[in-house]
């Protein structure tokens, strides 16, 4: 062999071993809980490599962070004198998933844990070890799941549903939402008086130079239109289970004041001077409780039960969304001719659990997807709730036999 060979082997030798070291120490410090002293990441690869240089692998750290794979934590007196190194953050997760795609990212369950706490909306412990269990047993899931931002995730498994299995159910609920509009657009949305009430017990008098207010010609702008409405209802979020019906709906609707009277006020106020925004709160509050006083004249236990029935539909789509991303995800795996044994084995027991328990899911619309076994406890008898307890079996078993664990740090 010349020496020129002799060179080009050494080269392409350490160009492997460099990558090989930092696959190592990621995956050293993805299967720890906490974040992890540099020495022991030193320690654990002169074991295994021997004559490993402690500089080189300095060097390889910081490489690591400026590719935004690791996260680096300074030394602190209270803590430790040595940089720590961790992974945190789904972007990290996206940057070692394209340069070291070697790294099966979705096995280890400090990758799953962090995709859990910045991907799953209404986290509870059952919830999210079947959250988990779908990214173990998908790749691709896990993929979506990582690099969509969970709003766009959201609606877009929002968009499959209501075009897919639940399109006559989203029909009802635009219905819903058409007709409560219909009963408050009178009464609030192009309510004359309502507004002169507004302009002139709320609005201070130095922002109304130049308007006539007994002409009022102005009033027609503040018209909250049906999709504003709309959005208005998706934005004001959900009660908490047990609540009465009609304190919830009472809730939502102060909610849905306060949301309404912001748009009257953006409208009003465009620009807000500095001097102002100290009483913006108050205004808001003032401009809301007439709005609710006024929406609570007449139809009140209607409105009640419209509200928490739409608010109801909608918490039920955002438990359902992840399960909606994963069967899209696994009916690709399938056209791809990409999906793996386990997952499908995964799914038909699931579904075979699901038939089984069918007539418990629908009492607890959908209830799979929420801590199991707080809600069904009020509702079945011991068979009943063995048999469907058996589902979170079933997610343990491929956790413990797939998942790579936390180990505590030493």
């Amino acid at each position: 062999m010349s020496q020129t060979e002799s060179d080009q082997t050494k080269e392409r030798r350490y160009r492997f071993k460099q990558n090989l070291i930092k696959s190592d120490i990621i995956d050293f410090i993805l299967r720890n809980r906490n974040p992890i002293q540099e020495p022991k990441i030193i320690n654990f690869l002169q074991e295994k490599y021997g004559t490993t240089d402690r500089s080189t692998i300095h060097k390889h750290l910081h490489h690591l962070e400026e590719m935004e794979c690791l996260e680096w934590i300074q030394p602190s007196k209270k803590t430790t004198r040595a940089n720590r190194w961790d992974v945190t953050k789904p972007k990290q997760l996206v940057n070692i998933r394209q340069h070291f795609s070697d790294i099966e990212l979705n096995r280890y369950e400090k990758s799953l844990n962090i995709v859990s706490r910045y991907r799953l909306l209404h986290v509870s412990p059952v919830r999210n070890k079947i959250f988990h269990v779908q990214l173990l047993l998908s790749a691709s899931f896990f993929d979506i799941v990582l690099k969509i931002d969970i709003d766009i995730l959201y609606d877009r498994a929002y968009d499959i549903y209501r075009f897919g299995e639940g399109f006559e159910d989203d029909q009802l609920l635009q219905n819903e939402m058409d007709s409560l509009y219909s009963k408050l657009i009178d009464k609030i949305f192009t309510n004359p008086t309502l507004i002169r009430n507004v302009w002139e017990n709320h609005i201070p008098n130095l922002f109304k130079t130049g308007f006539n207010s007994d002409s009022f010609e102005y009033y027609k702008i503040v018209k909250i239109s049906n999709e504003i409405f709309k959005k208005i209802l998706e934005s004001i979020g959900f009660q908490s289970k047990g609540i009465n019906e009609e304190i919830s709906g009472w809730k939502l609707m102060k909610k849905a004041s306060l949301e309404i009277s912001g748009e009257i006020f953006k409208i009003f106020l465009k620009d807000i001077p500095v001097e102002f925004q100290k009483n913006k709160e108050k205004l808001l509050d003032d401009i809301s409780d007439d709005i609710l006083n006024k929406i609570m004249e007449e139809y009140s236990q209607e409105l009640h039960h419209k509200i928490v029935k739409i608010k109801n539909y909608q918490q039920k789509i955002l438990y359902k969304s992840p399960f909606i991303i994963f069967d899209y995800c696994f009916g690709n795996d399938i056209l791809n001719n990409i999906v793996s044994p386990v997952e499908k084995d995964f799914v038909k027991r699931k579904k075979y659990l699901e038939q089984k328990t069918e007539n418990i899911a629908l009492n607890l619309n959908n209830s799979y997807a929420k801590d199991i076994k707080s809600e069904i406890d009020d509702y079945f008898d011991d068979d009943t709730k063995r048999e469907y307890m058996s589902f979170e079996t079933l997610c343990d078993e491929y956790l413990n036999k797939y998942m790579f664990p936390l180990l505590e740090t030493s």
